[in-house]
């Protein structure tokens, strides 16, 4: 369940989000972006299809 919902936020995109990751998208939303992590450290290359 745990690797679902880190893929669900931080590598499937979503179209209510501008195609972003949730992830990128609460992040560029904080006011304060750089006082916490950069979201793309928090994101997985995809695997080859």
């Amino acid at each position: 369940m745990d690797a679902c919902v880190e893929w669900y936020n931080t590598i499937k995109p979503h179209g209510a989000l501008d195609l972003k990751t949730p992830v990128k998208a609460y992040y560029r939303r904080t006011p304060q972006m750089d006082a916490l992590a950069d979201p793309s450290s928090l994101e997985r290359e995809e695997a080859p299809a």
